[in-house]
C-alpha cells in the first residue's frame, strides 16, 4: 500500500505500521492514535483523529480502526 500525507512531500510506500501511543479523552470518548509508518530507509509520524468508543476499547479494536483510517491516505 501507498500512503500520500500533506505534511510530507513523498508518497510513503509499503510501509510497516506502528501503533505507538493512544490518546484518550474520556470526557469525550475519544482518541487520537498517533503512529509511524516505517520504512527500509526513514519513518514517519502521524497523528489520526476520530477513533471513538461508548464504554472502553482495546488494542484490537484501535488498531484496526488505524488500518481503516489510513486508507483515506491511500493512492
Amino acid at each position: 500500500m501507498t500512503y500520500k500525507f500533506d505534511q510530507f512531500n513523498v508518497e510513503i510506500v509499503n510501509p510497516r505500521v506502528e501503533v505507538i501511543t493512544i490518546l484518550d479523552t474520556i470526557a469525550s470518548k475519544t482518541c487520537e492514535v498517533l503512529v509511524n509508518l516505517v520504512t527500509d530507509s526513514t519513518s514517519f509520524a502521524v497523528t489520526l483523529s476520530g477513533f471513538t468508543y461508548v464504554a472502553d476499547w482495546n488494542d484490537e479494536e484501535v488498531e484496526a480502526w488505524t488500518l481503516l483510517e489510513l486508507e483515506k491516505y491511500a493512492v
